[in-house]
């Protein structure tokens, strides 16, 4: 059981988080983890700097040359990663502590969990108005996690398929992959998570992707079944004159 608590390596994707990647990966060393993996998604300020000026080798970086997006982030640390439970923290938690990965590895190994969710009291407008009613109607089991969008969580290797992951935000799609291969999915609780805080472009792309992978999951897993519209519905010529499309 021991050995096992201390057989996780941490995936950290960042992007531009030069202002709090030094403070997470403080956090995260004083931890158990065999490795902390930080994903540099082609920063253009000091991120890499700081994560690799880290004095500690189970901290290593990998960078990409341009940002590629969430998904891809996550590929790369899936890839470059050895162990048997993967943990995954974001770069920009300000209220980071190290109870918080123990409270997600925990369950997994005690061996009542496969995925563990972090819960916190966040509210989230895409979880609520978006994601939660779309669960709630097709995969209700689900619909009862708190943060089913949640960058913070942990998971056996075996329930994670990287073949299967998109390129930007992708976390409802992992939390349907393997809710549907068969993992025991729990939630641990966080508390109050504090964050850099995302424009409305940024919440609108996220809002778009997760919609987009959400049903093409439900497709995907016959969930639910797509039929062509029988006519072809154009814009009132209003709406077209409108500059909106």
């Amino acid at each position: 059981m021991a050995d096992l608590r201390q057989n996780f390596s941490i995936i950290v994707p960042a992007h531009n988080e030069a202002k709090t990647i030094g403070h997470v990966l403080d956090v995260l060393l004083q931890t158990q983890a065999k490795e902390i993996v930080v994903i540099d998604d082609g920063s253009t300020d000091n991120t890499r700097k700081i994560a690799l000026s880290t004095k500690d080798s189970r901290v290593k970086c990998i960078s990409h040359s341009q940002n590629l997006g969430q998904g891809n982030a996550w590929k790369t640390g899936i890839r470059n990663s050895n162990s048997p439970i993967l943990v995954f923290f974001d770069a920009d938690i300000e209220s980071a502590q190290p109870e918080m990965i123990s409270n997600l590895i925990n369950p997994i190994v005690d061996d009542y969990a496969d995925l563990v969710m972090g819960g916190f009291e966040n509210f989230g407008r895409i979880t609520e108005y978006l994601v939660r009613p779309l669960l709630r109607r097709f995969i209700p089991e689900l619909s009862k996690l708190s943060q089913p969008l949640s960058g913070l969580f942990a998971i056996r290797r075996e329930f994670i398929f990287p073949e299967k992951i998109g390129n930007r935000y992708v976390t409802i799609g992992v939390l349907i992959d393997a809710y549907l291969a068969g993992a025991r999915v729990k939630e641990a609780e966080l508390g109050y998570v504090k964050h850099d805080k995302r424009t409305d472009q940024e919440k609108a792309a996220q809002a778009e992707s997760e919609c987009e992978i959400l049903f093409k999951k439900l497709v995907e897993y016959k969930v639910v079944k797509l039929t062509p519209l029988p006519v072809k519905i154009s814009p009132s010529k209003e709406y077209a004159n409108s500059g909106r499309i």
